[in-house]
């Protein structure tokens, strides 16, 4: 049950569209439309399950702010534990990303609030995407550092970046794969595109990319 929300968050990118040996998608192709696939308000539910038991919820939210002048797209996470997995392990996570309005979509600042059966994380990022670096205030431990990034998505823009691609020119077998800075670190993620599914749903049927 441990890191609920990111686990989450790696395995619910969500994407549709019309569909031979493996390619990256090297280059950021985006939709045609001059806007996003998202836009303010959009607010997102999903239930998650521990087996047959219902263990837990986790929130976004898609809002506005502005840092130094700079519009902004702020989207708000939240993930925590209920019923008997609350009571076996408590969870109550919180991540907040503030990213560019542009398809690229370039993270700004990012909050993480943890609180993990006591394992509590306090810390934000700031991205300077011009000098190639972020800073890292650790409010719990009292540290600050700077650390040297290339191009790198936080947890939550990542969301959000992947689903600017555009489908139509996506083929079975390709991949595409950003940079997700985490935790002090840089994680290659790597997502594949293994076939188009029709999934019946109690919505109807829906198309779907099976990643």
């Amino acid at each position: 049950m441990k890191n609920i929300f990111i686990i989450l968050f790696l395995l619910i990118f969500s994407f549709k569209g019309d569909a031979q040996e493996a390619n990256l998608v090297s280059e950021y192709t985006t939709k045609e439309s001059k806007t996003t696939s998202y836009s303010e308000g959009e607010w997102l539910k999903f239930r998650v399950h521990y087996g047959i038991f219902n263990a837990g919820y986790a929130t976004l939210k898609l809002k506005q702010s502005e840092i130094d002048g700079q519009k902004l797209y702020h989207a708000v996470g939240k993930g925590w534990t209920v019923g008997a997995a609350k009571l076996f392990y408590n969870i109550e996570d919180e991540y907040e990303s503030h990213f560019t309005k542009d398809k690229l979509v370039k993270p700004i600042k990012f909050k993480r609030r943890v609180d993990e059966g006591g394992y509590i994380i306090k810390r934000d990022m700031y991205f300077n995407h011009v000098r190639k670096t972020v800073k890292i205030d650790d409010l719990k431990n009292k540290e600050k550092t700077e650390m040297s990034i290339g191009d790198v998505q936080d947890l939550v823009s990542s969301f959000y970046h992947l689903r600017n691609y555009n489908l139509d020119t996506i083929k079975v077998g390709d991949e595409i794969q950003i940079n997700l800075f985490f935790d002090k670190e840089n994680y290659p993620f790597k997502l594949k595109f293994l076939k188009k599914e029709i999934l019946k749903t109690k919505f109807g049927k829906i198309k779907t990319w099976k990643i």
